[in-house]
């Protein structure tokens, strides 16, 4: 048995594909761990997610968004967390700071735009700029949506799946 040979083992969690679990992740990414655990220095993640939108166009009975609402004393009076990526300006600030976090070669590699209480395609002009800047700068993207919101000039902007599981805009 793996774990007798490597007590580590019995700290991975097999509840999710090889490709995400702790181990594929760190073997992907051994340059940037080992680096910063011989460094000072505070490295970029490899990956962060944007939620740009609070608004979402459904009311999935299943969802998380409704419960995060109910569950946050700090927005039991609000009907909703403040969306300031929707505007292009916000986004782009943003975006333009992730791309020049740079340290000692490392940079942030992939974004994904999702949502908790809202749908990352609300923010369609936020999205379309923020996807841009990062094509650019080679930064890969993913998007977790419903589709709904998905029309001619997304579809010209996401293209097929890449074989990493990652989207490719």
């Amino acid at each position: 048995m793996v774990e007798s040979l490597n007590p580590l083992m019995g700290f991975v969690r097999k509840d999710i594909p090889d490709t995400f679990n702790e181990v594929s992740v760190l073997r992907k990414h051994e340059t940037r761990f080992l680096h910063a655990l011989d460094s000072d220095t505070v490295l970029p993640p490899y990956e962060i997610i944007i939620h740009p939108s609070a608004v979402c166009n459904l009311q999935c009975q299943w969802c998380i968004g409704g419960r995060v609402l109910e569950e946050k004393d700090s927005y039991k009076n609000s009907d909703r967390l403040p969306s300031f990526l929707i505007d292009p300006g916000n986004m782009e600030k943003v975006i333009r700071d992730v791309v020049n976090y740079k340290r000692d070669g490392f940079g942030v590699e992939n974004v994904s735009f999702s949502g908790i209480t809202g749908e990352p395609l609300v923010a369609k002009k936020s999205f379309i700029r923020a996807v841009n800047i990062l094509k650019e700068n080679n930064v890969r993207v993913g998007i977790f949506s419903n589709s709904v919101l998905i029309d001619d000039e997304l579809i010209k902007r996401i293209p097929r799946s890449s074989a990493s599981g990652y989207t490719l805009i």
